[in-house]
């Protein structure tokens, strides 16, 4: 029986104590393969296809544990191969890889993306997405590029949380449009399908086993409320669902959140669009960039009519995204005359200065078409698995992957500290307190002025300003 593996894009790097030549007899009959994610994208108007091969995992010209790219720095990256650097909670490597003056596997800035992706591009496919409506086909074109995705990915910090100035943007391979007209890719009505002839590079023709049709997006809500669900369920159409949300109104609205208090973020979609991946980024005001913050899958919390209903909880406060600049202890230094203590001059990683900085975010909610949610959220089965891909050459077998669309929509939000207004930076009373708070130019009407209060406890105290409702009011 042949072995095959899959190719997980996020797993690039060695195991500490695992030798994988251990296991060489297992895929001494190994064949290569390869993976296919071939995506529409509606709400972008353009699609990606991304064509990778699988490999072995004997082999070394992938993983080679060395540094190919000259971006390993012997005084900040000689980690050892369990990629931290030893402290008081942390050992050193029992297997002498730590300051060893040489880059062993597992360590930062190793077998890392830029090393890895470029080696498992297919890049010599035809790929054709075929569009078919009232009897007529059309078909659009790809082309690859070398640089036709980007991940985000994040600089070596020692393990703490990513500054603004760590994330990174990593280009990979894909096959773009070749001059396609726009409305190609968000006709709803239309059904979609996939071609690829992979024949020069040994895999051959593969084809979706079934059209595709795109997913619609979802539309935000200000709140539900017992009189508005009732409402909203009896819509068909995503533009019944604009018309009942009040955030359309006057086009496209920012929601605001107070800190400290319980928020929630409310969408809907129409049915059988329930399934969805909730993407949240946040705002670098320097460069005017959202940068990947986390993300997740979810599904619909009520299913009324033919509206799926859901409420996200979000978590109101500031990410520390900067440092201070200069050297505290417990951060990772250079350490350039070996005496294992910083000095001037020395290089060192700064981390976050415990000062919450971003106060700006954006959501971006995802729904899939039926391809696709079958792809993504089936993770018990193999990515070749029927279950999972609607992908098969010409013999029938099922390739890695799936073709389908995501369907995104995006909401921006902004986190007020109203506590702010109540106190001067020297933590006097701010004597403007109670008119800065009820300033709808500064707190968007999320903060109310309590005469009177605790922030702990809503009793007897002195006056200020907390979020709306903070108070049970």
């Amino acid at each position: 029986m042949k072995k095959y593996l899959l190719f997980i894009i996020f797993i690039l790097g060695c195991e500490k104590e695992l030798d994988i030549t251990d296991f060489y007899d297992d895929y001494s009959e190994y064949e290569s393969g390869i993976r296919i994610e071939a995506l529409i994208l509606p709400s972008d108007s353009t699609a990606i296809v991304r064509i990778d091969k699988s490999f072995s995992l004997t082999e070394s010209n992938i993983f080679d544990c060395t540094d190919n790219n000259d971006n390993w720095d012997p005084l900040l990256h000689d980690t050892g191969s369990d990629g931290q650097t030893a402290n008081a909670e942390t050992p050193q490597d029992e297997d002498g890889t730590e300051n060893n003056g040489m880059p062993d596997c597992g360590e930062p800035n190793i077998d890392e993306y830029e090393e890895i992706l470029p080696q498992v591009h297919v890049s010599d496919c035809e790929v054709i997405i075929r569009r078919s409506k009232d009897g007529n086909i059309d078909e659009c074109n790809f082309i690859f590029n070398e640089n036709g995705g980007q991940i985000t990915d994040y600089k070596f910090n020692g393990g703490k949380n990513p500054l603004l100035e760590d994330f990174e943007l990593v280009n990979y391979g894909a096959y773009l449009p070749n001059e396609c007209e726009i409305g190609f890719w968000s006709d709803y009505e239309a059904q979609y399908s996939f071609f690829c002839d992979c024949s020069n590079p040994g895999f051959g023709i593969i084809t979706s086993n079934n059209f595709v049709t795109l997913s619609k997006p979802v539309v935000f809500f200000e709140n539900f409320s017992d009189t508005n669900i009732e409402e909203i369920s009896n819509c068909t159409s995503i533009d019944c669902l604009k018309e009942k949300s009040t955030l359309y109104d006057n086009g496209y609205s920012k929601q605001y959140y107070p800190r400290y208090s319980e928020s929630f973020l409310y969408y809907a979609s129409m049915l059988p669009d329930q399934f969805y991946q909730a993407v949240q980024f946040m705002y670098d005001e320097d460069d005017a960039t959202y940068h990947y913050y986390h993300g997740h899958r979810d599904i619909g919390n009520e299913f009324l009519g033919n509206v799926s209903f859901k409420q996200e909880q979000i978590i109101p406060e500031f990410y520390d995204g900067f440092g201070n600049g200069n050297y505290d202890i417990g951060e990772i230094f250079s350490d350039d005359n070996s005496n294992g203590i910083w000095d001037e001059n020395e290089d060192f990683i700064d981390a976050g200065d415990k000062i919450g900085d971003i106060a700006e975010y954006a959501y971006k909610i995802f729904t899939f078409s039926n391809s696709y949610k079958n792809y993504y959220f089936n993770t018990d089965f193999l990515l070749n698995d029927p279950i999972r891909s609607n992908l098969q050459d010409q013999s029938g077998k099922y390739i890695m992957g799936a073709f389908g669309s995501m369907t995104s929509e995006k909401i921006d939000f902004e986190i007020i500290d109203c506590t702010q207004y109540s106190f001067n930076d020297d933590g006097s009373t701010n004597i403007n307190g109670e008119i800065d708070c009820l300033d709808e130019t500064k707190t968007h009407s999320v903060c109310t002025w309590y005469d009177g209060v605790s922030k702990q406890s809503c009793i007897g105290y002195e006056p200020v300003c907390l979020p709306a409702n903070y108070c049970g009011d």
